[in-house]
């Protein structure tokens, strides 16, 4: 896990929460959280240090400690979860923020790419899981180690599908395609 990433992102946020399990201490920030294992109980003055995070930033953060946010899994394996194809890794630029869709069991959904950097440094499958109200949200493991949880961007679905129809109209007007099979002429 890259450490420095989650302050690259903390210090973008310009704020951290804390949260406890059994197992690990977990920063928590906007749209995802990633356990920090092994280490002493960390306050909003050493959570800083750990993170490498000069006192000139820090001091602009809002740090502090929250209950588990409820619904959230923190295990490394939980019942419900469905292993996700590999991720395409294709990017959409929407509403000035850059998003990768993943496809779940109950439909697209879009996440911010800057969230998978703290655990870039290794290989990764994701993993979907849902919370007790219905919201779908990803765990990322490598092996069977919860690295993060990432959660789904809120997107105006209406708005996304006019978007993406007019771009895929756009491009198959542009790839030759026989409209009877699909197929890609060449």
């Amino acid at each position: 896990m890259k450490i420095k990433a989650i302050a690259a992102i903390a210090q973008k946020e310009k704020a951290i929460r804390l949260c406890s399990t059994e197992d690990a201490q977990w920063v928590l920030l906007k749209g995802a959280a990633y356990p920090l294992y092994g280490l002493p109980k960390l306050d909003p003055e050493t959570l800083p240090i750990v993170l490498d995070i000069p006192e000139s930033k820090s001091g602009k953060m809002l740090i502090n400690w929250e209950t588990k946010p409820e619904g959230l899994c923190f295990d490394d394996v939980c019942t419900d979860e469905r292993e996700l194809p590999p991720p395409q890794l294709v990017s959409i630029g929407y509403g000035g923020q850059v998003m990768y869709p993943e496809i779940t069991s109950r439909g697209l959904l879009f996440y911010d790419p800057e969230y998978l950097k703290p655990i870039m440094d290794s290989e990764f499958s994701l993993y979907e899981r849902v919370t007790k109200s219905g919201q779908v949200y990803l765990a990322v493991k490598t092996g069977f180690m919860l690295k993060a949880i990432i959660m789904p961007l809120e997107i105006n679905p209406t708005d996304m599908s006019g978007r993406l129809s007019a771009l895929l109209m756009a491009l198959s007007e542009t790839i030759p395609v026989d409209k009877d099979t699909g197929e890609v002429l060449e």
